[in-house]
């Protein structure tokens, strides 16, 4: 049996046992790809447009809870702030920096 058919073999019993393979697994990694604007997340592959979607719709429910006068929205206003600094975070590659607004 020569080397392919047996590396193929060995997956194909590993993947019927249950086991990920590598790229299954990358896949599964929550991971966010500067080059293309994509996030992996928990095998689900967003695009840029819909990570910049998500970014807008935190700003805007942000600035309803801001505007609306209710202490109550205006303490839900702080975890869409977060959501959108997160967001800003993962774009611009930093971890302990501050963001630019953009």
């Amino acid at each position: 049996m020569d080397e392919k058919n047996r590396s193929s073999l060995i997956e194909q019993l590993a993947m019927s046992m249950g086991a990920v393979t590598e790229s299954q697994a990358k896949l599964d990694q929550t991971r966010y790809d500067s080059s293309t604007g994509t996030l992996y997340c928990n095998g689900v592959k967003y695009s840029k447009n819909m990570v910049d979607d998500a970014l807008n719709y935190f700003r805007r429910l942000q600035a309803q809870a801001n505007a609306s006068g209710s202490r109550e929205m205006q303490n839900i206003g702080v975890y869409y702030q977060i959501a959108v600094e997160c967001i800003l975070l993962m774009e611009n590659g930093q971890n302990d920096s501050s963001v630019e607004k953009k």
